[in-house]
């Protein structure tokens, strides 16, 4: 795991999934979310204060923390994943560019992997094997085998976790990355995480595709407010919509404050419209970027953030 510079506690940025659309939507994707970070023992850390930057595609969130406990620590369960085809823009769902310190310095977490088929863990297999976990994120997912025990492989096999292919073999489990980050013997400390966003996507029509009831409740955002902050006219082009979810949580214990940050090339932000919920329920509706803006997270302690540029393709 490669490790990053900064200053921060664990305000994890999950990436938003697309919310569905009434109306049929020219293209679309789902987002890949990074999981809430969960305090081992639990309940003995709790965020104080979070700051969320969004630069182009990277995130980094910056949380202080307090810990009740002797020997504190954060964990990070990754979603369980398999290789979803060719056309998934997410296969890395493990994050592998993630980059952690605590109090600025750069820390080794304890990091592992869980594999299943089915209902069957099937880790020990994949390490007798000495098969590559992470298979399920190239395209064909191929592994080699350096078991010298046929049995393992039989057992493999039988388990539906592999399938011939040459001298290869498909892997055909389920995956997912286990990370625990040991804290300082410290009440208070900083924690920062960095790693590539992946958002949900979507390219729409017209304003009535992207201000569905729940963009509404997640952005507070409504129909006028858009068509005034993009000062769109009926014959333009599709609209090309980004969606974030930022876990700001450890545990069910949310930030008093979170703060957000974003830019991006002039480009980019020149045509882009930000729209996100500030505190008390308040709305943010600008063009450009956002520079520690207060925001408010819903009642699961996520950050939703909304970007909507006009582009100049036009629909079918």
């Amino acid at each position: 795991m490669r490790l990053f510079s900064k200053t921060i506690v664990p305000c994890f940025a999950a990436l938003g999934v697309l919310s569905a659309a009434p109306i049929q939507a020219e293209v679309g994707s789902s987002g890949a979310p990074l999981p809430a970070l969960e305090s081992d023992p639990p309940d003995t850390v709790f965020p104080q204060s979070c700051s969320v930057s969004v630069v182009a595609d990277g995130i980094t969130v910056e949380m202080s923390v307090s810990e009740s406990g002797e020997m504190p620590a954060l964990l990070l369960n990754g979603p369980l994943f398999g290789w979803m085809g060719e056309a998934d823009p997410y296969p890395d769902r493990h994050f592998p560019e993630l980059e952690i310190r605590i109090d600025g310095a750069p820390v080794m977490p304890n990091d592992r992997f869980e594999a299943w088929a089915g209902k069957n863990n099937i880790t020990n297999l994949v390490r007798a094997a000495e098969m590559d976990p992470w298979a399920v994120v190239r395209t064909p997912p191929y592994t080699s085998a350096h078991a010298k025990n046929s049995q393992v492989l039989i057992a493999l096999r039988n388990a539906g976790a592999i399938e011939q292919a040459g001298d290869n073999y498909l892997a055909k489990w389920k995956v997912r990355r286990i990370v625990r980050i040991p804290l300082n013997a410290a009440p208070r400390q900083s924690v920062e995480f960095r790693y590539s966003a992946r958002p949900g996507h979507s390219l729409l029509n017209d304003m009535e595709q992207v201000v569905t009831p729940a963009r509404e409740r997640e952005y507070c955002i409504s129909e006028k407010q858009l068509r005034s902050t993009l000062r769109r006219a009926h014959a333009a082009g599709l609209l090309d919509v980004t969606e974030h979810a930022i876990a700001t949580n450890i545990d069910d214990h949310t930030p008093s404050t979170v703060t957000l940050t974003l830019s991006g090339d002039a480009a980019a932000t020149s045509r882009t419209a930000i729209f996100l919920c500030a505190p008390h329920g308040k709305s943010i509706a600008k063009i450009g970027t956002v520079t520690r803006q207060p925001a408010q997270v819903d009642e699961h302690g996520i950050l939703h953030l909304l970007r909507v540029a006009e582009t100049s393709a036009k629909s079918p």
